[in-house]
């Protein structure tokens, strides 16, 4: 896999996660939420 292709790939991947909490497809646990979400953001 190139790194374009990686690069893609994991923008997908963030993009979805991120679309999912934000129209609440995905009820995260706090703890998840609490450790991922920090990481991701700043």
């Amino acid at each position: 896999m190139t790194r374009a292709q990686q690069t893609i790939s994991i923008g997908l991947l963030v993009t979805s996660l991120y679309l999912a909490l934000y129209l609440q497809l995905v009820p995260l646990p706090a703890l998840v939420s609490e450790e991922i979400l920090p990481v991701n953001i700043g």
